[in-house]
């Protein structure tokens, strides 16, 4: 009896972990979590991309609407260039504020009003300012791109407020989309027609670092950069590819990082 009891017992403490094996488990579970970590750390900003490139694709929709029921047929309501107010937008085409956020971003719109500095019309205050980046600041996250040419021997009139503006280059419309031809040779581009499928509308905001480039403050990070275009659809711009997507679209002559102008 005796005997059988201590097998028991001998058998009752190697059931238990001894402190190597204990060891080996937590490093186990150490190498699983560092190869977890970061794939669920990737689907979060691939479903940040996805939801962001939805967003953009509703409001290169939006704008066609826009256009159709404007007189001059134009893609945009901007005024110029640094006039990004997109109440024009909001007000009849796109309701849900929430669409101008994008979900890699903290970024708010609040129901505070406010007239805009261009137009003195009246719209939600945080759709006439960028938020500034990925943090909790209130604002659109994203910015239009109503406008092409930059030191381009072509000018367009406007009208802001019943009043003739003159703009170099031009406003986008749902025609000139189709024909403007580029100026600058940048990239060898002279001449090359982007068409509504590879001219921008609106876009994430890039400027954090380098303006209208993809940056560690930007709302996808150095890797790249969503984009609506004028024909409706919405794409992801790879960093690699975004000087010459960029400069097709806008004709600004730019040839590297920094901004020409």
């Amino acid at each position: 009896m005796k005997a059988v009891l201590g097998i028991q017992s001998t058998r009752s403490i190697r059931l238990g972990f001894t402190l190597v094996e204990l060891l080996v488990t937590l490093a186990v579970i150490g190498v699983l979590a560092g190869l977890l970590i970061p794939a669920l750390g990737r689907s979060r900003r691939q479903a940040s991309r996805a939801g962001c490139l939805n967003h953009l694709r509703q409001l290169a929709i939006a704008s066609l609407s826009y256009a159709a029921d404007d007189k001059d047929e134009s893609l945009s309501g901007k005024t110029e260039s640094e006039d990004q107010d997109l109440n024009w937008l909001h007000q009849g085409y796109m309701d849900s504020p929430r669409v101008f956020v994008c979900p890699a971003t903290r970024n708010t719109v609040r129901t505070n009003t406010a007239a805009s500095a261009f137009t003195g019309a009246w719209g939600l205050a945080d759709l006439q300012q960028w938020a500034g980046g990925v943090g909790p600041s209130p604002g659109c996250s994203y910015q239009g791109f109503g406008f092409y040419g930059v030191d381009v021997p072509t000018y367009m009139d406007i009208l802001v407020n019943d009043k003739p503006r003159r703009l170099n280059g031009g406003r986008k419309t749902l025609k000139n989309i189709h024909t403007y031809v580029k100026y600058h040779d940048a990239f060898g581009l002279k001449g090359a027609v982007a068409g509504p499928s590879r001219s921008w509308i609106m876009a994430d905001w890039e400027h954090a670092g380098s303006w209208y480039y993809p940056d560690a403050g930007d709302n996808h990070g150095p890797e790249g950069g969503n984009v609506g275009y004028c024909d409706g659809h919405a794409a992801w711009v790879p960093v690699r590819e975004y000087l010459f997507q960029y400069e097709l679209s806008q004709d600004e002559g730019r040839i590297g990082i920094p901004l020409t102008f």
